[in-house]
């Protein structure tokens, strides 16, 4: 009982702290063809059915390695926890992996539209302050906050593969250690997810800063007209 109760408290702790923080409402008018919707909608909303973009298939991709890797150690544990004389510890034990394994592929998923997301955005501002700059507006302002949200979209990729990458099994050697054995694993399972949400908010809120650099420039060369003409619409 112990040994479940440790468990089931660990389970409801990480999913409970894993929400995408929502924004904070649309915050100014549409640049271009770039709504202040579509920016403050960037990390956030029901996009299962999205279209799959680079970003997504590359984590795909390195997600089903490490699902293979996962198995090959899971495959190594199973024979010591059918042993076990309690069946109903072997279950839990199956539950948490089968819980932990559908948080991961929820959030992967999730995030990685996510990015492909800003990515597109991003591509829009700047397309946008191309044509700002041939309107003679000073876009310098723009360009930083452009190069700074690609770092950021760059560095949000590298900790969900990261992420990805990590196999989150424990090792089985002494049942009496099992529960602090699950515990460590749900624990580090936790930190990672808040690890890589954070970088996510990082790289959208990095994306919306370069969409107000450009909202800026926009305005003082055609006041709260949009970029594109009227009859480009």
């Amino acid at each position: 009982m112990k040994l479940k109760y440790i468990i089931i408290v660990s389970i409801l702790l990480f999913v409970a702290s894993i929400g995408i923080t929502t924004a904070q409402g649309a915050r100014g008018n549409s640049v271009g063809n770039i709504s202040a919707s579509e920016v403050d909608d960037g990390d956030e909303g029901e996009d299962e059915d999205g279209p799959n973009g680079e970003i997504l298939n590359q984590i795909r991709e390195r997600r089903e390695a490490a699902l293979k890797k996962t198995e090959e150690m899971r495959a190594e544990n199973r024979e010591r926890i059918q042993e076990m004389q309690n069946e109903k510890r072997q279950q839990t034990l199956q539950n948490v992996a089968d819980r932990k394994d559908r948080v991961l592929q929820k959030w992967v998923e999730h995030w990685g539209r996510i990015l492909d997301r800003l990515l597109s955005i991003l591509g829009k501002v700047e397309s946008q302050m191309a044509k700002l700059e041939e309107r003679g507006a000073d876009v310098s302002g723009v360009e930083e906050a452009v190069a700074a949200a690609e770092a950021a979209i760059t560095g949000a990729k590298a900790a969900l593969g990261g992420f990805v990458d990590e196999t989150y099994v424990f090792e089985f050697t002494d049942e009496d250690k099992l529960g602090g054995q699950v515990k460590g694993i749900l624990s580090g399972f936790k930190e990672d997810l808040s690890s890589v949400r954070e970088s996510v908010k990082e790289a959208r809120d990095a994306v919306h800063a370069a969409f107000q650099a450009l909202r800026e420039a926009h305005q003082t060369v055609v006041g709260t007209a949009d970029v594109d003409d009227q009859n480009e619409e």
